[in-house]
This record gives structure tokens, sequence and C-alpha cells, in this order.
């Protein structure tokens, strides 16, 4: 062979080579694409979708045409990094690409409007939709509503025999009834962007709103303001009104209807029941179904002791007055959800403080010379802070091991207590024990070295000696009281005797 030949021969061979395998094609949709695309379009079938995967540098690919859009959905979910088009076709040659954010179906008549809505689940970026009017019933739109919350759907339709829209904000119902509840109960859920629904005023309706019908259409509308004036025993309210007063008004229904009437008013924060008759059960069960509002009574306790159940401070240690405080009669304290400042003492015969577990907010707890010996409820008073809980049956300190804010502690004349160790970690300021309480001196001393600045009483007889009330007499030959205890005055007002008598309650009397 020639050497010309050779060279000849030599030359194709390195023209053809590149043409001959060093690029890969990938065969789609009827075509092929070098496999190093980053771009394709292509009409695809399903089957063909995997295909997709075999373009390794893939960055966009436009699927318009292609009509399997459940698949192409399922692809472009587990293929974020490609940026997706494809169209939806409509009925009517209605076209959608997958990126719009509007579609009018304006158009399409109901078969046609019915067949279309399915596809709406393939263009996720959809935010409007035109649906027309009079095509579709409330149940199906009601659902499609449902099924699209991020959507806002224009539809014009008939409702109680007007004109109403989708768009519409505002709703009159002042001529509504009960005989219009079927309707309206059909077509509301959908109408998501109203803002305020006029029921009118009770005074000018023939027959009043039914507080279920309220209750129903606002259940339908929860995101609407209602608006209705009504009388309800005698005194005129709004259902956007924060406050209902309804004291010393007598009710024989243990409070059946304000409950109802309440919780048609979302607004509502303060319900006042004092002296209405209702049994404190009743009561606590209205309380427990309003949760937003502080809803008040009036308990009574002891034989002569009575207070609202919104009080944040109760003093009953007389019981020459009040009466003796006992397990039984004092069980009613246990509504006094926000009290702050608790002084039972002096009541020998107090065998029970369970109510104590319904008071997370309390501070200061005096129940000194009671017949208790279980404080297990003051576990659930975490921010107590002092307590005189001498002179008692008291046998176990375990329910105070976790109330962290407790710094001043009198379990003095405790015979029946044995025990420190449960409080080793409380970090007290002031820890009266005196001589009486037989605690271990060997505990009271590791409770002395954790706490260096504790002060410690282990010498006193009397439980209040020592300096707990009182540090010395001062120049003038009266008696200087302890800092804390000083406080203890401010807090309880002791100079102005203000105990929970029921003739000492300015509002036991009919107010407001």
């Amino acid at each position: 062979m020639s050497k010309a030949k050779k060279t000849f021969i030599l030359s194709l061979l390195l023209f053809c080579l590149p043409l001959c395998g060093c690029t890969k094609r990938v065969k789609l949709g009827g075509e092929t694409f070098p496999a190093d695309s980053q771009t394709v379009k292509s009409v695809v079938t399903a089957e063909e979708l995997e295909t997709l995967d075999s373009f390794e540098a893939l960055s966009s690919a436009d699927l318009s045409g292609s009509s399997c859009y459940e698949e192409i959905a399922a692809w472009a979910a587990a293929h974020p990094e490609v940026e997706l088009r494809y169209t939806v076709s409509f009925p009517g040659g209605i076209s959608a690409v997958n990126t719009d954010r509007s579609l009018d179906l304006s158009s399409l008549d109901g078969p046609a409007l019915a067949e279309a809505l399915p596809l709406l689940e393939w263009l996720p970026a959809l935010e409007n939709v035109n649906l027309g009017s009079d095509t579709l019933g409330p149940e199906a739109l009601c659902s499609l509503v449902s099924a699209y919350p991020g959507t806002e759907f224009e539809y014009r339709f008939r409702l109680l025999g007007r004109n109403t829209s989708l768009d519409d904000s505002t709703l009159d119902l002042s001529a509504a009834g009960s005989r219009d509840m079927k309707e309206l109960l059909a077509w509301l859920p959908a109408m998501t962007r109203l803002e305020r629904v006029n029921l009118g005023l009770e005074a000018d309706r023939a027959e009043p709103w039914a507080w279920e019908d309220i209750a129903a259409l606002q259940a339908a509308l929860p995101n609407a303001v209602f608006e209705y004036d009504f009388s309800l025993y005698g005194k005129n309210f709004s259902l956007t009104d924060t406050q209902m007063d309804l004291n010393h008004i007598a009710i024989d229904d243990e409070g059946a209807l304000v409950l109802q009437v309440a919780k048609c008013m979302p607004g509502l924060t303060y319900l006042d029941m004092d002296f209405c008759g209702v049994s404190d059960e009743h009561m606590a069960q209205i309380r427990d179904a309003l949760p937003n509002a502080d809803v008040v009574w009036r308990i009574w306790f002891g034989t002569g002791y009575s207070v609202r159940t919104d009080v944040e401070m109760i003093l009953a240690s007389n019981p020459g007055r009040g009466g003796e405080l006992t397990g039984e009669n004092t069980r009613s304290l246990q509504y006094c959800t926000k009290v702050k400042y608790l002084d039972l003492g002096h009541n020998s015969y107090l065998n029970d403080v369970s109510f104590l577990s319904s008071m997370p907010d309390l501070e200061v707890l005096i129940i000194a010379m009671g017949n208790w010996s279980d404080i297990s409820p003051l576990a659930n008073c975490p921010k107590l802070e002092y307590a005189e809980i001498q002179t008692s049956a008291l046998n176990d300190l375990s329910p105070l091991a976790g109330l962290k804010n407790l710094r001043h502690l009198n379990i003095g004349y405790c015979f029946a207590l044995h025990d420190l160790s449960p409080i080793y970690e409380l970090e007290l300021d002031r820890l009266w024990i005196g001589c009486l309480t037989p605690i271990p001196a060997e505990q009271v001393e590791i409770y002395r070295e954790k706490h260096p600045g504790c002060s410690i009483n282990t010498s006193t007889i009397d439980p209040c000696a020592e300096g707990w009330r009182y540090t010395g007499a001062n120049a003038w030959g009266s008696m200087d009281l302890d800092p804390r205890y000083e406080l203890l005055h401010r807090q309880f007002r002791y100079s102005e005797k203000p105990y929970a008598y029921w003739d000492n309650d300015p509002l036991y009397y009919p107010h407001g």
C-alpha cells in the first residue's frame, strides 16, 4: 500500500472517530437528543418519562402537549432541580401552563366545567380561577374551595333569591331566619372571603334568631364577624361585645342559655355571673367551655366567708367570725384560680387543703395551726415564694421539692416531720424549724453546708419568734418587722383587716 493511501485512510479514521460513539444520544418522543443536553422539548408518554433520567446535565424540560399529567407531576416532584414546563388541556380548547397564576373557565357550561375541575390539580401555581356563574351546585363548589385553600375562585350564584359572589366581603342576613338555614349552610362554607355578616337587630325581627342557628352559621364561616344586637335577661348585648355582666340576675336553668349565647360571642373576655343562683359545678363547666373568657361568680366557704372567684387575696383566719374551716366547707375554694395571697391560719379543724392544686398563681400561703397533713396539692403552685405551714400534722416535704421560687419556709412545731432531705436543693432565704420539729441535726447541717446563705432557726419554741416576724425592739420601744413580714403586711393589708366576710365585699350587692 502506498504511503499516500495509508495517509488517506488514517485521516479518514480520525475524521470519523468523533462521529461513531464519542457523543451518546437519547431517544425521546420520536426524536433523539445528545445525552449531555441541558434542555429538551418533547411530547412524551408516561412510559417515556423515565428516559429523562438519561440526560446527565438536564436543567430544563418542556413537555408541552403531553397528557400524562399525574406522571409528569410525580417526576417533577422527584427532580426539583429541573425547571419543568408543561401544558394542561381543558374542554373548550382552553390550555394552561403549569406556571400560570390565573385561569378563566367562565365560558364552560356545567358538564364541561365538571370535566375541567379535576385538572386543576396539575396547575400548582394557580392563585385565581374564574368559574363563571350558575354552573356549579353548592356541594361541588364547597368541595372545590376546600380542596384548594390557596386559590381564589370567582363565581356568581343566587343565594336567598339575591345575586351573590364569592368575592363578597359582606353579607346581609337581617331578613333571613331558620327557614333559610338549609340553603345558607349549603353555600356559606364556600364564601371564605366574607368578613362581616349582618344578622340584624332582635328588636326589629318578628322572631329572634335561634341561638343554635347562629352557632351553625358561625361554624360555617369561622373567620367572619357576625353582627347581631339582642336582649338577654333584660339587658342589651351584641355578638361583638367583649363583656357580659349578669350579676344578681336570677337564672333558673343552671346557666344553659347564657353558655349557649356566650359561645356565639367569640370576642367575649369577661362574664360576670355573681349571685345568679347557678351551682359551682355548673359555673365551672361554663368557665371551662369559655377558655378565652374570665368567668366570675361567687363562692361561699366556712360559715361567714364569701368571695368572687377572680379574687387575688383571701384572708380567712378568724374562725370566731367566719366559722371554723374544714375540708368539707372549703371545697369551693378550688374555683378561686387566681389567688396569689392566701391566709387560712388558726383554723384547727382544717384537715384537707386539696383546693390548693387549683391555685397555680399562689405566691404566699399561710395555713399554720391546721389539722391537715398532706401538702401534695402544693406541687401545682410553682410560684409559691412564702409558706407558713407550721403547727400542723405535716409529715412529708416531698411536694415542695420542685418549688424553685420558694424562699421563706416555716415548718416549726410539726411533730410528725422527720425528714428534711426532699428540700435539700431548694435555695431558701429563711428556714424556721424550731426546736420541736424532730428533724435530725445532721440533716440540718447538710442543708446548711449546701446553702450557707440561708438563715436557719432550730432553737425557737414559738415558730414565729426569734426573727421570723420581728427583728427586735427599735429606739422607740416598738418591734421592727422583718422585711419579708413587712411586705406580707402590705400584701394582705392586715392593718385594714380585709377579712373575706360576705359583708366586707362591696360587690356582694348589685353592681355594674
